[in-house]
């Protein structure tokens, strides 16, 4: 069954920053999977990224965190802050933003065997 028709299912991604902390302490954030559709609205924010050299950096900031707020749907470990679209914007880096656009885009949170099936 293609996993976007579970609109309940959330799938856990970690930054690559994070690997190595313990498991029960690890920030993790939570998405929904995408379909092609979702894929390439996530895609022309990355175009933005190279095809647009006369974006103003606080409007790429914007798309991206548009874009990360459509598919994040939680976290946990974050301190003592609630998920928000807004809270995106506290606690990502620009290159921790990337991340995970990339990660959600390429739904990079699937295991092998979820894969597979």
């Amino acid at each position: 069954m293609p996993l976007s028709l579970d609109p309940g299912k959330q799938f856990p991604i970690i930054l690559d920053s994070a690997a190595d902390k313990p498991k029960e302490s690890q920030p993790t954030f939570f998405c929904k999977s995408t379909a092609i559709r979702g894929q390439l609205k996530l895609g022309k924010v990355f175009d933005l990224y190279s095809d647009n050299p006369d974006i103003e950096l606080e409007d790429l900031f914007q798309k991206t965190v548009d874009a990360l707020s459509e598919v994040i749907v939680g976290w946990k470990n974050m301190g003592d802050r609630e998920y928000s679209r807004d809270a995106l914007m506290d606690i990502l880096s620009w290159s921790e933003a990337r991340e995970l656009l990339q990660k959600v885009m390429y739904n990079r949170h699937l295991t092998f065997d979820e894969k597979k099936s």
